[in-house]
């Protein structure tokens, strides 16, 4: 329902304003769409931040994997991880036999290596 009003201004008609008077009905279907908009952008977020998080859960990398990619030695890989600040546990890991490195100690151990050949 619409009210058209005149406004007069020194005795002259100036503007039309008009006035829409929403019942409670169209007041809650316009509440209730704002509201499935706030959801769905929730819901886009979580599926970010759970893409996020399964991208960036700890991975273990064996050291003769780390030896083939960086033309190092298994040996001299272990010398480091023995001799620098690694923890096992956190940096690295032994699984039966086997010695894993985590990925953020992957980048460590580069870092060494150039600034020992820098």
């Amino acid at each position: 329902m619409s009210h058209n009003n005149m406004i007069t201004l020194n005795g002259v008609v100036s503007t039309e304003i008009q006035v829409k008077i929403i019942s409670n009905k169209e007041m809650a279907l316009i509440f209730y769409s704002k509201v499935e908009i706030l959801e769905n952008k929730v819901d886009s977020l979580s599926k970010q931040f759970e893409r996020h998080l399964s991208s960036s859960i700890l991975t273990w990398v064996s050291i003769s994997d780390i030896a083939k990619q960086h033309n190092l030695t298994p040996d001299a890989i272990r010398k480091r991880l023995q001799n620098g600040d690694f923890e096992e546990g956190q940096d690295f890991k032994r699984v039966g036999g086997k010695i894993q490195v985590h990925q953020g100690a992957i980048a460590q151990l580069q870092r060494q290596r150039r600034s020992k050949n820098g």
